[in-house]
């Protein structure tokens, strides 16, 4: 048997995921005085990026919203006759989306405005055993579902105007004019479900559920790519989380290598969020624990965002992902072994170019390849851009000049020179440190061109009698400005036989 994930995450409180690296910042969104805490979503409000989800205090959950510190929380628990408890799950602007309870455990939708006193039941009046839940907001539309506990039917809100959509029994997700859920197979309580999407006005009904599939759910949107949960086989098979481009043909496959299932439930602009789970962890072998996961398109893009958390973290989950110009905000949850509570979780990394490994100083002989490496990190796609003494060099001559490694091919002395690399992403362009390249005649010592051997010892530009007569001099103990070694023939004595080896190499002979 399943059920639409997201249907029984709301009612039930289920958990969600996402994914950690290296540059990740984490905080601890869990309020003093609560004894569990999870954020479910996060978008741009008028005052900055905000998180919500809801807290649990004295067995009672309030609808939470914070601004990226435990210090910023707003308990949003309104005071409406009936609801004893409310959960928030998305917000888009100003407003807030999510679900309260009565008293008999019936969830309601409703919709703030940032304060506790501006919550609204979206399309009172309900008649008896008519119930509604919302999932997500976009530009003041709200999406979720109305109906009964069994029979539940896919609708949005437009303000608080309910708007049926055909074919599904919950709305998801929801970014302009593309909205996602799921529709129902089979019968309560036996059922699955299918993944859709509606677009366009009036909304039109687009099945994403892949042909070999069992099961499949969409639980976000953002632009053209939705993602959700997808089991082949059948319904006892593991979750595979799944990213579309609007047809079930498009799906591609997110799971990653070695987990035991996964799920994605969010996107936005390109990056997807979600959970990994694993067998055989020292924590329980026999049972899998959930890891949240980033993804930016493909499987072999996960990341696990777990690393980035306190020793004390038993698992976590991601739910919500955010991005602007310079940084990728994830937000879910964890279990803390620590305090042994489920705490609210802000995951943050800088999407601007980070240089963590500068080219380095070469010095080589004349003729020898030289290469120049940076190491580069950010978000997106990186360029390189490397430059010789501040001037880009010509990628067209040298490609290797467009990457993260410059190959300089039989260097001369007109490479000797300052090298630099600049790389860019969207959220602009960061410089390496220069590294200087020393170019080495070939009669150096260290180039395998035995001693120095220049005939023109009196430095006049030309080898001749001349330079004879110089050594001469300067042997019989006469005077020497130009500061030449006398002993020309390296054989510890300044003599006739140095006379000889520099006539020899005037002459056109080797050096000695």
């Amino acid at each position: 048997m399943r059920s639409d994930t997201r249907v029984v995450a709301l009612l039930a409180a289920i958990y969600c995921s996402s994914a950690a690296f290296a540059q990740w910042t984490v905080t601890n969104l869990h309020p003093a005085g609560a004894t569990e805490s999870r954020c479910e979503g996060i978008g741009l409000s008028p005052g900055g990026v905000r998180e919500v989800g809801y807290v649990t205090t004295s067995g009672i959950y309030h609808a939470a919203m914070w601004s990226g510190s435990v210090a910023s929380f707003t308990d949003l628990q309104p005071s409406i006759s009936g609801i004893t408890q409310t959960m928030c799950a998305g917000i888009s602007g100003s407003q807030q989306i999510g679900t309260g309870y009565l008293s008999n455990g019936y969830p309601v939708a409703l919709l703030w405005s940032g304060t506790p006193s501006s919550a609204t039941i979206l399309n009172p009046p309900f008649p008896v055993g008519q119930v509604s839940i919302g999932y997500a907001i976009s530009g003041g539309v709200s999406v979720g579902s109305v109906g009964t506990l069994t029979s539940p039917g896919s609708c949005e809100w437009n303000g608080t105007t309910l708007i049926n959509l055909s074919g599904g029994d919950a709305a998801t997700g929801i970014d302009g004019a593309n909205i996602v859920g799921t529709v129902r197979t089979g019968s309560f309580p036996f059922y699955g479900t299918n993944a859709v999407m509606w677009t366009g006005s009036p909304p039109s009904l687009v099945s994403l559920h892949p042909a070999s599939a069992a099961f499949s759910s969409c639980a976000g949107v953002s632009g053209n790519q939705q993602v959700g949960t997808v089991v082949y086989g059948s319904l006892s098979s593991p979750d595979n989380a799944a990213l579309w481009t609007g047809t079930a043909a498009s799906i591609v496959d997110l799971h990653p290598a070695g987990a035991a299932s996964s799920e994605c439930t969010a996107v936005n602009n390109g990056t997807q969020v979600g959970t990994a789970s694993y067998l055989g962890t020292p924590i329980d072998p026999n049972n899998p624990v959930a890891r949240a996961a980033l993804w930016n398109g493909t499987a072999a893009s996960y990341e696990n965002l777990h690393n980035a958390l306190p020793a004390s973290f038993s698992d976590s989950y991601a739910t919500g992902v955010y991005k602007n110009a310079t940084t990728l905000y994830v937000v879910g949850y964890g279990y803390n072994t620590a305090t042994s509570r489920t705490e609210a979780l802000l995951w943050t990394r800088s999407r601007c170019v980070s240089i963590s490994g500068n080219p380095q100083p070469l010095t080589l002989c004349q003729g020898s390849n030289a290469s120049f490496t940076v190491s580069a990190g950010g978000d997106g796609t990186l360029t390189y851009h490397w430059r010789k003494n501040t001037a880009l060099i010509n990628t067209a001559t040298n490609p290797s000049a467009a990457t993260p490694t410059l190959v300089l091919m039989n260097i001369q002395p007109g490479d000797h020179a300052s090298y630099d690399c600049q790389v860019t992403n969207t959220c602009g362009t960061v410089t390496s440190q220069a590294a200087a390249l020393n170019v080495l005649s070939p009669t150096d010592p260290s180039c395998g061109g035995g001693p120095a051997c220049d005939p023109d010892v009196n430095q006049d530009g030309v080898a001749d009698q001349g330079d004879v007569d110089y050594l001469i001099n300067v042997i019989a103990g006469g005077a020497n400005p130009t500061n030449i070694e006398p002993d020309f023939n390296q054989d510890g004595v300044a003599d006739q036989g140095d006379i000889d080896a520099l006539v020899n190499v005037i002459a056109g002979g080797p050096c000695p």
